[in-house]
Parts: structure tokens; C-alpha cells; sequence
């Protein structure tokens, strides 16, 4: 299609925008119409409500197809409004009919309209605007994200409470035994186990100490030898060791280095 279409169509909107404000300034808000009139208030309201979507579908289909810089904000603006009315026209028809359910069925007879006449389809550039689109899934993607890693969370806390319960019960079992086994002993079983364990722990004491007797010696021993053999070296027999160390490391590195 051409672009005078688009643009002749975006025209027969706004004119037919002009028309509705008038009938809606004739019509008024339908806020004080007695009881007898309120069928035919909500007759006038369901013929502009279906203008209002008529509008609507003809500025969401000139948005879509016009490309001019400068055009489509202005379009983008009207869509937006026609929409809001939309919403407030509703509830408008909502509060005259006392019910979320609304019925167009004798209306739509009578207009010999279509009932996909009257429905209100997302619009494109909710759908196709691609840096919205982008902003959008990535929301829905962080929420589905936030969800999986609440339930994970929850999935392992709760693994982790039925492990501590496990461990829990099983020491408490093993705890019931042993009160049990407690209850039926005998004293003089009681008393062989007290000195069972008596004698196990003088017994590491005494190994611990020989360890610490044993480490005192082996050390004073050392610093005895040291002390003897410093004390035998004269300082010429100690400058003699000392080179024919130093004598044979610089002979390795030599070698090494050859």
C-alpha cells in the first residue's frame, strides 16, 4: 500500500476523533440518569465506544505502516489517547450496567455489526517495537529467573532441613539405645567400664609424658654435643673447615657451570 493510504487513513481518524468529542460533550458523563434511562444511555455509549475502536484500530494501523520521523510521535501520542479513553469509556458502561460483563447483542443486531467488530487487539507496536520487545523479555526473563532460583533455594533448604532431621534422629536413636543400655547394666558392669577408662587415660598421660621426658633429653643432648664440639675446634682448625667447604662449593659451581 501507498503512503498516501496510511495517511488518508490517519486523516478519516482524527476527523472522526473531532466527531466523537462532539457527540461525547452532547452525551455527558452519565452520572445522575435515572433508572427508566439508563438503557438508552448505555445504547449512545456502546455506539461510541464503538467509534473509539474504530479510531483506535485505524491510528494503530497507521503507526505500524507510516515510517516519516516526524509523523509518528504525533501518532504514537493520539494512539496512546484514544486507548486511555477506551479504558474510561468502559468504565463508564461498567458503572451504568453494574457489571464487568457487558452485552452488545442487541446493539450489534441492531447496527447489523460483526462482534469481532468490537474487539480490541493489542497494539503493534507493543508486539513488534523491538527496544520495548527487548526490555520486555528481558523483565520476563529476570522474573522467570528470580522464580527458578527462589524455588532451587527452597528446593535445598528444604533437602538440607531433611538431612539435619536425619542426623538429628539418628543421634537421638542412638542416644535412646544407649540410655537404655545405661538402665539395664549392672554395677559391677558399671564399674569395670569406669576403671576400663581410668586406665586408658592414665596410660596417655604417662605415654605423653615419657614423649616430653624423651624430647628434653634428645635436646639437651644436642646442645651438650654442640657445646663439646665447639669447645675442641681451635680457630685454625675451624678456618680449615670452613675453606675446604667454601673450596668444594665453588668446585661444584664451576663444574655446574662448564
Amino acid at each position: 500500500m501507498s503512503h498516501s493510504y496510511f495517511n488518508g487513513l490517519w486523516a478519516e481518524a482524527q476527523a472522526e476523533l473531532r466527531r466523537a468529542l462532539v457527540d461525547e460533550r452532547k452525551l455527558g458523563d452519565g452520572k445522575d440518569i435515572p433508572e427508566a434511562d439508563r438503557l438508552h444511555f448505555f445504547s449512545q455509549m456502546a455506539q461510541l465506544y464503538y467509534k473509539w475502536i474504530s479510531m483506535y484500530k485505524k491510528f494503530d494501523e497507521a503507526y505500524d505502516q507510516i515510517v516519516h520521523p516526524q509523523k509518528r510521535p504525533l501518532i504514537r501520542k493520539l494512539l496512546d489517547l484514544v486507548i486511555a479513553r477506551l479504558i474510561e469509556l468502559r468504565n463508564v458502561m461498567v458503572g451504568t450496567e453494574l457489571s464487568e460483563v457487558l452485552y452488545f447483542d442487541d446493539i450489534l443486531h441492531f447496527f447489523s455489526w460483526m462482534p469481532s467488530e468490537l474487539d480490541v487487539p493489542i497494539p503493534k507496536y507493543y508486539i513488534f517495537a523491538h527496544p520495548e520487545r527487548k526490555e520486555r523479555e528481558d523483565l520476563h526473563a529476570q522474573l522467570l529467573k528470580a522464580k527458578t532460583d527462589e524455588s532451587d533455594m527452597v528446593k535445598e533448604e528444604r533437602k538440607e532441613k531433611l538431612a539435619h532431621e536425619k542426623i538429628v534422629a539418628a543421634y537421638r536413636k542412638k542416644l535412646k539405645a544407649y540410655e537404655d543400655a545405661v538402665a539395664m547394666m549392672q554395677p559391677h558392669e558399671a564399674v569395670a567400664i569406669l576403671q576400663k577408662y581410668e586406665r586408658f587415660r592414665q596410660g596417655r598421660e604417662r605415654m605423653a609424658m615419657a614423649k616430653f621426658v624423651e624430647m628434653e633429653d634428645s635436646g639437651r643432648r644436642r646442645r651438650k654435643f654442640r657445646d663439646t664440639e665447639t669447645l675442641k675446634l681451635s680457630p685454625d682448625q675451624a678456618a680449615t673447615i670452613i675453606q675446604v667447604i667454601l673450596g668444594t662449593e665453588e668446585r661444584f659451581y664451576q663444574r655446574t657451570s662448564d
